[in-house]
């Protein structure tokens, strides 16, 4: 916030204002857009809305809870980044630190193919190919990196 003071702005609370204050002019704007007068662009904008319908209006997946096939290949997408965290291909964005943890790294992969196994029925062929291609990638990253790494946690 003292920043923000050095640059020359000032913070206005807008509620506090009493009923007698003129109000305070709106600093956020520039130059050019406070010296021009408001038009109907906010009319136009709101017709453009109203045009666009909402898509959970039109589109019946997006009302109510998601199905469980959705569900399981969002949880595929959790397990893999897990795994690949837990190998250490990919940082941590909790900690910003690439961490090694085969135990938990065969965990993730072994639920992977699990929860795959399980989807697959009610995949096209292509998605199931990718899932396999998915699975493939983890295992052999896998293998290459249990050899390297020391194991923590429990295999």
């Amino acid at each position: 916030m003292s920043e923000s003071k050095e640059q020359g702005f000032e913070i206005v609370d807008k509620r506090r204002l009493g009923e007698t204050e003129p109000p305070q002019p709106d600093i956020s704007r520039n130059a050019e857009s406070a010296a021009t007068p408001e038009t109907s662009h906010s009319s136009v904008s709101t017709e453009a809305n109203a045009a666009t319908p909402d898509p959970s209006e039109t589109d019946p997946e997006l009302l109510g809870p998601p199905n469980v096939e959705s569900l399981l290949a969002y949880m595929l997408n959790l397990l893999a980044t897990s795994a690949w965290q837990w190998m250490g291909v990919i940082m941590n964005p909790e900690t910003s630190e690439a961490t090694v943890d085969i135990g938990q790294a065969r965990l993730a992969i072994d639920t992977f193919e699990a929860v795959a196994e399980k989807l697959s029925p009610s995949l096209d062929e292509r998605t199931r190919r990718e899932i396999q291609n998915a699975l493939a990638d983890l295992r052999v990253n896998f293998v290459e990196r249990s050899t390297k790494a020391p194991s923590g946690g429990a295999s």
